[in-house]
C-alpha cells in the first residue's frame, strides 16, 4: 500500500487506518460515535450486499441518502 495520502487509494487509506486504529473515533454525528473499526466493518457489508447484487468494477452505484453515518458507510 502506498503510505503517501496524495498518491493513495482512499480506499486503502481508510482501511490501513481502521487496521491500525479500530477504536478510535472515525465519525461523530449528533452524539453517535463511530469507530475506524466499526465503520470498516459496516462499508464492508455493504460492499459484499452491492456484489452480490451485480456490482462491481466499471458498474456504477448511486447513492442517495441524508447527511448521517450510513452516508459515511456508502
Amino acid at each position: 500500500m502506498d503510505a503517501n495520502p496524495s498518491t493513495g487509494c482512499i480506499h486503502r487509506l481508510f482501511e490501513a487506518q481502521a487496521r491500525a486504529h479500530p477504536g478510535h473515533d472515525a465519525l461523530r454525528w449528533r452524539g453517535e460515535t463511530v469507530p475506524y473499526g466499526e465503520l470498516d466493518a459496516r462499508a464492508n457489508r455493504l460492499a459484499h450486499h452491492l456484489r452480490a447484487l451485480g456490482a462491481g468494477p466499471e458498474v456504477a452505484v448511486g447513492v442517495f441518502l441524508p447527511r448521517t453515518p450510513e452516508l459515511v458507510v456508502a
